[in-house]
């Protein structure tokens, strides 16, 4: 193992240790499989030596150790199968890499990368606001996608076939909702399809509640920001469009409050 995660890092990769291990959940009795990569670390082996009439102490430095409790010297690591996801095979960290594992560490994993829970959630966002504008004569390929009232009125029922759809949304679980709804006339796969593989939702493999626990929010150009729930701004917050922009109106009973921060 240690040759082939070698034979697939790049010169610029630091040396390091490799250590596997297997173990054993005490509560759940769920067996894991780890792989960690650590930087190496230096030990010292002392040795008293004793003669007749005398003693000593012998002093070795010892290279590729393993580091020291609380030493943060993790490099890499891989746990299969995954602690918290049954529709996902293993969970990797990268601490040398913030935004994703690096790519010759996954290609040692024998895996493909996918995108987080959050991305993909945005993902089915941004291909949905694109696909139902795809349409609409000189529409902005660069410009940020938006949704219409008419969309934001469909995707809620969306949520709830997602919801209550199955362990995990794929792709074909999200086409199959989206015809289900009978909210989207004309409804295109293929068309949507290409939407989809423009987005960080390409691969799509996410936990309903993914959906459910959404947010969303509305920036606007003077600095003020309408967040919360995706299902909640998406049902409650309404979008009036007007000569010059949009309008927001929020109904609410009389009774809110106001807070500062």
């Amino acid at each position: 193992m240690a040759r082939a995660l070698h034979a697939e890092s790049p010169p610029t990769a630091p040396t390091g240790l490799l250590a596997v291990t297997v173990f054993q959940d005490a509560e759940t009795r769920q067996q894991y499989f780890a792989a960690f990569k650590f930087r190496a670390s230096k030990a010292y082996k002392i040795q008293l030596a004793t003669t007749a009439g005398s003693f000593g102490l012998d002093i070795q430095e010892l290279d590729n150790c393993l580091p020291e409790p609380g030493e943060e010297r993790l490099y890499k690591c891989a746990v299969m199968p995954h602690p918290h996801r049954t529709d996902v095979l293993l969970k990797v960290h990268d601490d040398q890499t913030r935004a994703e594992p690096a790519q010759y560490f996954i290609r040692f994993l024998g895996c493909t990368l996918l995108e987080t829970e959050k991305a993909q959630v945005r993902g089915v966002f941004e291909a949905l606001g694109r696909y139902a504008g795809a349409g609409e004569a000189g529409q902005d390929e660069s410009a940020p996608f938006t949704f219409n009232q008419d969309l934001l009125g469909k995707v809620p029922d969306l949520f709830d076939h997602l919801v209550n759809g199955g362990p995990s949304v794929t792709y074909e679980t999200l086409v199959n909702a989206v015809d289900e709804t009978g909210r989207f006339e004309d409804f295109s796969p293929s068309g949507f399809s290409a939407e989809l593989a423009r987005t960080p939702a390409a691969g799509l493999l996410a936990r309903p509640e993914s959906f459910e626990k959404s947010r969303m929010r509305y920036v606007l150009r003077n600095g003020l920001v309408i967040a919360g729930p995706a299902r909640a701004m998406m049902r409650e917050v309404l979008l009036d469009e007007t000569r010059t922009g949009v309008e927001f109106r929020i109904p609410s009973p009389a009774d809110y409050e106001t807070q500062y921060e």
